[in-house]
């Protein structure tokens, strides 16, 4: 599947998105040369005013593996987030 197709994939399933009650958090690597995040991190949000977008400098593709001191934060914060909302 190419980087397109997943795309795709993504948006055709976005309509669902709506119906989820709790927040979404996308953490994004800003030098992700596959998908632009400005273009396709930036896509995502337009829909979606509860989803948390935010972007690791320095980082690709995988985030958690290149910069988990960056990555940990953001982590803690939505967890914490999603407890306070399940609770």
């Amino acid at each position: 599947m190419s980087s397109d197709e997943a795309w795709v994939g993504l948006i055709i399933h976005e309509s669902r998105w709506h119906a989820l009650p709790m927040p979404i958090a996308v953490l994004y690597g800003a030098h992700y040369r596959t998908l632009n995040p400005l273009v396709h991190g930036e896509a995502l949000r337009v829909p979606l005013d509860k989803m948390r977008l935010e972007y690791v400098k320095g980082a690709g593709r995988l985030p958690p593996l290149t910069v988990p001191d960056r990555v940990a934060p953001f982590v803690h914060e939505v967890v914490a987030s999603i407890r306070e909302f399940v609770s």
